[in-house]
């Protein structure tokens, strides 16, 4: 699969990889113009400049700092920062760029609504 970026009318391929559009969720962009999306629900993937990685998550899903299980949404802070809705393990995950292991910001005491849990989140 491709990433299309389009401007003007123009497009241009950004990024390719194992990319099922039936898979993928949570397209966001940086900065940088790189394009981050989750894709099968437990990993983030980074395409920019005709290459892509897997910048959080796994093959996976899973509960810990490092995976994450139905991942559903992600926003991209100007610095560069991760905001990932872990909407199966009902948190927020924040990872710093370069980090692999995430920061769990808000939620991720199971499901409900008491000040320290969330219930199915999205950015």
């Amino acid at each position: 699969g491709r990433v299309i970026k389009i401007q003007v009318g123009v497009g241009e391929i950004i990024g390719e990889g194992r990319l099922n559009s039936d898979s993928a969720a949570g397209l966001a962009v940086g900065a940088d113009q790189a394009v981050y999306l989750i894709e099968d629900a437990c990993r983030v993937m980074r395409f920019v400049d005709g290459e892509s990685s897997v910048v959080a998550g796994g093959l996976v899903a899973g509960s810990s700092s490092a995976h994450m299980k139905s991942a559903q949404d992600i926003a991209v802070a100007k610095d560069g920062t991760l905001y990932i809705a872990d909407t199966g393990n009902n948190r927020i995950q924040k990872l710093s760029r370069g980090d692999v292991v995430g920061t769990t910001v808000a939620g991720g005491n199971g499901r409900g609504n008491h000040d320290d849990q969330l219930d199915g989140p999205s950015c």
